[in-house]
């Protein structure tokens, strides 16, 4: 049975994925010059989406990202239907650690008292507390479960929005879409954690950011199409009061020419909130490969019609 490992950390995989039996692995850098079609495809999705879009079969697809639109989008179009696995377990507290580093950092005043030792300068400012706030997180599946039980260590109450709106142990209440400028109308902190699928494309827009308060801090660790980003712009610029955490955008990386880059109440970093360990993938997808080799059921599949 062939493997193929297509991704730009096949080096590092080549030193983490032990020989299995009955198992031929390659390994490459590139979705470029490949030698023929293979049983399993170890890849990112974009390099994933290339082999597919060449024409060449695949009976299982282990995703090393999160989000898999790419995959779902060139299996449709190839009207193909593989198995495709993603990755779950390793990001949520990546993105705990990422959101709370931020909101922290705002509420205790860091940047303040920065100034005032460079400034030489003793001034009492009390700082605040998330203790008493309240957080809407969008997405209510490993991350952002991950997230609210982060949260509430902080004394945040959290309230979760997905689609069914389905009670989830780590939320303190849960709405389903429909609901969501109800629910962020309450909101201190509003993070998005959502899939980028037909369904979430523009949810946060005009009329949600217009519900939102005027001291409120929208975060996305979900995926850029997932804002409004022109909408976002003009509600930032408009009110300086508000903060702004993005870490994904609907075109990477950011262009110049986005007035994101230029507002003080925003703050960017180049999707780097939880990135893919291939040390972490690699058990992802041993576990995965015994399933396979056993024709067990496979951790993770994704449900190419939602396409998460």
């Amino acid at each position: 049975m062939k493997v193929l490992v297509l991704s730009r950390n096949a080096d590092d995989y080549r030193q983490l994925l032990a020989p299995a039996p009955g198992l031929s692995v390659e390994y490459s850098t590139s979705p470029t010059g490949l030698s023929g079609p293979v049983d399993i495809l170890l890849a990112e999705p974009d390099y994933a989406a290339a082999y597919v879009s060449s024409g060449l079969d695949v009976s299982w697809i282990q995703s090393t990202w999160a989000g898999v639109r790419p995959i779902v989008e060139a299996l449709a179009i190839a009207d193909a239907a593989p198995i495709v696995t993603g990755v779950k377990g390793i990001f949520g507290l990546q993105i705990a650690e990422y959101v709370l580093a931020f909101l922290l950092r705002e509420v205790r005043r860091s940047a303040l008292f920065e100034r005032q030792q460079t400034d030489g300068v003793w001034e009492e400012v009390w700082p605040g507390t998330l203790k008493g706030r309240t957080a809407v997180i969008l997405g209510m599946g490993s991350i952002g479960s991950e997230l609210a039980r982060a949260l509430r260590v902080f004394g945040v109450r959290c309230v979760g929005v997905s689609r069914s709106g389905s009670p989830v142990a780590a939320f303190d209440e849960t709405f389903a879409f429909p609901m969501c400028r109800e629910a962020v109308a309450e909101a201190d902190i509003v993070v998005s954690t959502l899939p980028d699928t037909a369904e979430t494309e523009g949810l946060i827009d005009r009329a949600m950011l217009g519900s939102m308060g005027g001291g409120s801090t929208l975060v996305n660790v979900g995926r850029g199409s997932n804002v409004d980003e022109a909408a976002l712009a003009d509600v930032m610029a408009q009110t300086p009061t508000r903060r702004a955490l993005l870490d994904v955008f609907a075109v990477e990386p950011l262009p110049q020419d986005s007035p994101l880059w230029r507002l003080p109440n925003v703050t960017i970093t180049p999707h780097v909130a939880a990135v893919s360990h291939p040390h972490e993938i690699a058990g992802i997808f041993a576990t995965n490969c015994t399933h396979f080799l056993k024709g067990a059921p496979l951790d993770f599949v994704v449900d190419l019609q939602l396409g998460y």
